[in-house]
């Protein structure tokens, strides 16, 4: 599968006139960028606290949302069961 390349607002645009997702796709990228360009010792285990908790919450906007196949499968109605 190939990668889907989407450009992302800065986090002030995304803040200012985007959605919580944006602005949480933005957050996420800037703590990623700012964790591969190295950061003090003393921020890095917060820092990848706060992304993994980032990462979270986009996956829960998007399951909420119908992006996936999972919360479709759930939102779906049972079917009557047969009896044997």
């Amino acid at each position: 599968m190939a990668a889907r390349i989407v450009k992302q607002a800065s986090v002030a645009a995304a803040a200012s006139g985007g959605t919580s997702r944006e602005l949480l796709v933005s957050l996420r990228d800037m703590i990623a960028r700012d964790l591969d360009a190295g950061v003090a010792a003393r921020d890095l285990a917060s820092l990848s606290k706060r992304l993994m908790e980032i990462t979270r919450e986009i996956e829960a906007l998007d399951a909420a949302s119908n992006k996936d196949g999972v919360s479709r499968a759930a939102k779906a109605a049972d079917s009557a069961w047969p009896a044997a």
